[in-house]
């Protein structure tokens, strides 16, 4: 039920604020606002308040606004507004519909941001110590004698003093067998684990499969906003960088995962703390900022770039062109989540 309540919660609070970035510039710019809606497929809920029919459907991967246009399904034709036709989103200038289309995937990173300076703020800055907190199921860890609570006081005769050294130690093992001094209950035990190279990570690290437990340094809401943006700039660099390896043909396809993923890692946050399942939130938000500027299909970049070309040259793409526009994305989207799955029922057969 925890899990269930988690996969809902980080979903909800990514879509729901995309959606509302989209619904909330529509409405500045006149255009009327038949739908919004949270998920796809049968409704479960729904309310008509104002104009705007509000609506929860069965699948929570994802939701749309639907505007006021032209050429609507057959169920919103009875919406259309012959007297006011300032209120369609065609009727808008271009450049308005523009940032309608980029204010979803803009509101993610806004969101991103303002979590991490309110962590920052309110939690404080998470200083990583050498006790360890948390021990993932099948891992090296898991397999020895390593037990939460504790204390890594030396790696290989090797004294530590922080948990950056700690996880220089462990990438510098190539995989070879490390000796751990550990501190429990006053009393000093001696642990071998071997390293696992981690396939997920795509960068082709070695892991022992441990986490740190944090100490929380609260900071003033200035060096907060200055911290979370540089986070939010380092995380912005990461994804950019993977963009580029996969591109490349350089990404491990294992790091790519998709709704059964989301279940499993929301899950753990859930199990790890508030603040971990605040900082996946951030984490997914960054990624649907950056997947929605893509120019693919369906999704916010198959509206942005066509706009673009039609602020450029003054010619407004087909109706034709959307069509097979569109199918193209929708066939790209289907293909995206059959292998996201498939990667997803792979790595749970492997584990």
């Amino acid at each position: 039920m925890t899990s269930a309540l988690a996969f809902l919660f980080v979903l909800g609070v990514v879509v729901g604020f995309h959606e509302f970035g989209h619904f909330l510039t529509m409405k500045l710019f006149g255009v009327k606002v038949i739908r919004f809606c949270f998920g796809f497929g049968p409704r479960i809920f729904s309310a008509q308040l104002g104009e705007t029919e509000y609506r929860v459907s069965l699948f929570p991967l994802g939701g749309y606004v639907m505007p006021l246009q032209k050429d609507l399904p057959e169920e919103f034709k009875r919406f259309h507004e012959p007297y006011y036709p300032e209120r369609y989103m065609e009727a808008i200038a271009p450049w308005k519909r523009l940032l309608t289309f980029l204010a979803g995937p803009f509101s993610n990173l806004f969101l991103a941001l303002v979590l991490y300076i309110g962590l920052f703020w309110i939690k404080g800055l998470a200083v990583p110590t050498t006790e360890l907190q948390y021990i993932f199921p099948d891992s090296p860890a898991s397999q020895s004698e390593i037990l939460i609570g504790d204390k890594i006081i030396n790696v290989n005769e090797q004294e530590i003093n922080a948990w950056e050294e700690v996880v220089l130690k462990i990438k510098e093992s190539n995989g070879k067998p490390l000796r751990f001094l550990l501190e429990r209950n006053k009393k000093i035990i001696s642990v071998i684990v071997v390293p696992k190279l981690d396939n997920e990570s795509g960068e082709g690290k070695c892991v022992i499969g441990v986490s740190p437990k944090f100490n929380f340094v609260r900071k003033g809401i200035r060096s907060a906003a200055n911290l979370g943006y540089r986070r939010l700039s380092e995380d912005l660099k990461q994804l950019f960088g993977f963009i580029r390896k996969a591109i490349q043909g350089k990404a491990s396809a294992d790091s790519v995962g998709g709704p059964i993923m989301i279940y499993q890692i929301s899950s753990e946050a859930a199990r790890q703390g508030f603040e971990v399942l605040i900082f996946l939130i951030i984490q997914i938000n960054l990624s649907l900022f950056l997947f929605n500027l893509l120019p693919i299909p369906v999704f916010d970049g198959g509206q942005i770039y066509p706009v673009i070309f039609e602020m450029l040259t003054g010619i407004k793409p087909s109706k034709k062109f959307m069509r097979i526009w569109q199918m193209v994305g929708i066939g790209l989207v289907l293909l995206l989540l059959a292998f996201t799955t498939f990667n997803d029922i792979r790595r749970m057969s492997v584990k």
